[in-house]
């Protein structure tokens, strides 16, 4: 691919991406690694697939002209997940958001993710594994290649990707949530993708998001959203828990 675009995070690799999902979950998965059943019910380690040497990868995309600007924000993610065969159990995550650092936990996980102080297109991560008690650095080129987040924008806009608005028609429509207005964009048809928005550009921030693909439907809901974040949270996990080794993820897969 001439360019990793986030869409390649959600389940079932529908058209649009949405860090939060991946986050909280597909990149959990991801690292405690793919696994198959024996036939007597063994669980057999299935290490990803190695891939040849491609070309150096083109640089992050460049960040959103308010992305300096953007101010503290704590909220929930709620990510609903419907198909054919009923709709799934809800996914919770929460999040603290700042314009350098997102910390993002739940139920097993937490995630702090940095952007690059010197290049601010750039980011880095540190997962916080509480079974295993373990911290994993994920450097840049460990996140874009295992789930495809492709710099700090990803991250910062939950994953949406401003040139998807371009299929997008903004309404008359808007709501106003934790004290923020966000209006509503949306396709011309239910067809697959990116469907539906609330979005504040002020903010960078979806309130709502509506993807359809062939399968279903996966809704992303912002909830409980408040100016203001958890400081603490924001601190390096290596001082929050001092007691948990740190690895990179190349080592903490091998021993995985």
């Amino acid at each position: 691919m001439s360019r990793t675009r986030p869409s390649s995070l959600l389940p079932l690799r529908t058209a649009i991406v949405l860090a939060a999902i991946v986050l909280g979950a597909q990149l959990t998965s991801v690292l405690e690694a793919q696994t198959t059943r024996a036939q007597d019910g063994d669980v057999v380690f299935v290490r990803p697939t190695r891939r040849a040497p491609e070309a150096r990868p083109a640089p992050p995309p460049e960040l959103p002209s308010r992305a300096d600007e953007v101010e503290p924000l704590t909220f929930e993610v709620v990510i609903r997940r419907a198909s054919r065969t009923g709709a799934g159990v809800p996914e919770r995550q929460r999040v603290s958001r700042t314009r350098d650092r997102i910390h993002l936990a739940t139920a097993r996980t937490e995630w702090l993710f940095e952007r690059n102080p010197v290049d601010p297109r750039r980011v880095s991560a540190l997962l916080v594994h509480h079974p295993s008690r373990s911290i994993v650095v994920h450097e840049e080129s460990d996140l874009r290649n295992t789930v495809g987040i492709n710099g700090w924008a990803a991250v910062l806009m939950l994953g949406v990707d401003v040139t998807d608005f371009g299929t997008l028609t903004p309404t008359t429509e808007s709501r106003t949530h934790g004290g923020l207005q966000f209006r509503k964009h949306s396709a011309a048809s239910e067809g697959p993708g990116l469907s539906e928005v609330w979005w504040n550009p002020n903010h960078l921030l979806p309130l709502t998001l509506v993807i359809r693909d062939a399968a279903g439907v996966t809704n992303v809901t912002v909830q409980d959203l408040k100016r203001g974040v958890d400081a603490a949270a924001l601190r390096s996990p290596s001082t929050r828990f001092p007691e948990y080794k740190q690895v990179d993820l190349a080592e903490w897969l091998e021993g995985h």
